[in-house]
């Protein structure tokens, strides 16, 4: 799959996790948990909106990269 095409699939899955975010009233805990990753996520990957919106996932930092790799291993674990 190019670069582009995952990149426009992983801003989506990201926005609709924020939108769980937006709807549970920046309920951090309880939308990690729904979601089966872990709650640092928000700190390090963002607490209010989708960073990917911003910037492409290459130019993010390698921390930040990783736990978005994490997490998308964790949630596709517990679905």
């Amino acid at each position: 799959m190019p670069y582009e095409v995952w990149s426009v699939k992983l801003t989506r899955l990201l926005s609709i996790w924020y939108k769980q975010l937006v709807d549970s009233g920046y309920d951090y805990d309880s939308v990690a948990d729904q979601l089966g990753i872990e709650p640092p996520f928000w700190d390090i990957v963002g607490r209010l909106r989708n960073p990917l919106l911003k910037q492409a996932f290459h130019e993010l930092t390698f921390y930040q990269r990783v736990w978005i790799l994490k997490s998308l291993c964790d949630n596709c674990m517990v679905s």
